[in-house]
C-alpha cells in the first residue's frame, strides 16, 4: 500500500502533501539528471534521492535502476550523448564539492560559462 511518488505507506505516512510544487525548467535550462538506483534502493521510503523525482521536471529526470535488466546500458548510453557535459554527483572518500569541481574548470569551459551565468538563454547582448 506504499505511495507511487514517496514510497511511504499512502495512508500513514505518505510525505507528497508537505513536498514543494515541481520545479520549473527554466531554473536549470541545460540540466537532466540520470538517477541510478541500487535494486534494493527501489521503494525503500528512507531513500531521499527519490525526492529528486518528485522535485523535478519530468523531462529533466530520468530514474535506472541497477540491477534492473537493461537500465544500465541505457544509462551509459545516455550519459555518451554528450559525455563532455555530464558529472557523475558520487559519495565517496576522494569525492570533491560541486564547488571544488566549479573552482578548477577552465575559462574556456562549458561547464564554466554555465557557473559565470552565460548560457544560451542569458547571453548578454554583443
Amino acid at each position: 500500500n506504499r505511495c507511487p511518488s514517496c514510497w511511504y505507506d499512502k495512508e500513514v505516512r505518505c510525505i507528497c502533501d508537505r513536498m514543494p510544487a515541481r520545479m520549473g525548467r527554466e531554473l536549470m535550462p541545460n540540466v537532466k539528471f540520470l538517477l541510478l538506483l541500487h535494486h534494493k534502493e527501489v521503494l525503500n521510503a528512507g531513500n531521499s534521492a527519490k525526492v529528486l523525482l518528485s522535485l523535478l521536471p519530468r523531462e529533466q529526470i530520468e530514474l535506472y535502476v541497477y540491477g534492473r535488466e537493461g537500465d544500465f546500458d541505457r544509462l551509459i548510453e545516455e550519459i555518451l550523448v554528450d559525455r563532455d557535459h555530464t558529472l557523475t554527483l558520487w559519495p565517496g572518500g576522494d569525492s570533491q564539492t560541486i564547488g571544488e569541481f566549479l573552482s578548477e574548470l577552465p575559462s574556456d569551459s562549458g561547464w564554466a560559462a554555465q557557473r559565470n551565468g552565460k548560457t544560451e538563454l542569458s547571453k548578454e547582448p554583443s
